[in-house]
């Protein structure tokens, strides 16, 4: 069992599980100026992603030692909107008043934003998760809908036949 005594403010701890008792200070409020809030641990474990507390912004940490935290946000996720990982460790999901944001890094030479992509007015709250294949995004959706559910069957070829106009 860890002992924990970890800094003033908000602190990202990693307590080893082991049986060592080991506990480290990843980053704290007081010393990084980052209040780190919903870390969640990449699939191959080299990584954290998290975000702010206050402004909601997302960050990545290598959690090897040396390695500072990385802003990989151009949209804070907002409050309660958590951080995903797709499986290969390479790519993070989270929503924002934006949309759906993908991030893309690159983990060599050294940490960094290779690509964004934002899915535009994806209704996106705080109720979502990503398949462990990374295949599947599932959410509850948090708009309000008024008319029921609509099922669109074979709607390629109606789409085919709207682009293109009447046949003669």
């Amino acid at each position: 069992m860890a002992t924990l005594d970890p800094p003033a403010g908000v602190s990202l701890l990693r307590v080893w599980t082991d049986g060592t008792g080991k506990l480290d200070t990843l980053m704290s409020e007081g010393r990084n100026r980052i209040a780190a809030f919903m870390p969640r641990v990449s699939p191959d474990g080299r990584l954290v992603a998290f975000q702010e507390r206050l402004a909601g912004d997302v960050y990545v940490l290598p959690l090897a030692a040396g390695g500072g935290a990385l802003q990989v946000s151009e949209s804070p996720a907002g409050y309660q909107r958590p951080v995903l990982w797709g499986p290969d460790s390479r790519h993070l999901f989270y929503g924002a008043a934006n949309g759906l944001n993908t991030i893309t890094l690159d983990l060599a030479p050294s940490l960094r934003v290779a690509g964004r992509n934002i899915k535009s007015g994806f209704p996106v709250g705080p109720n979502y998760d990503l398949a462990p294949d990374g295949k599947t995004f599932v959410m509850v959706n948090p708009l309000n809908r008024v008319g029921g559910i609509q099922v669109v069957v074979n709607w390629t070829a109606q789409a085919r036949r709207t682009w293109s106009g009447p046949t003669p």
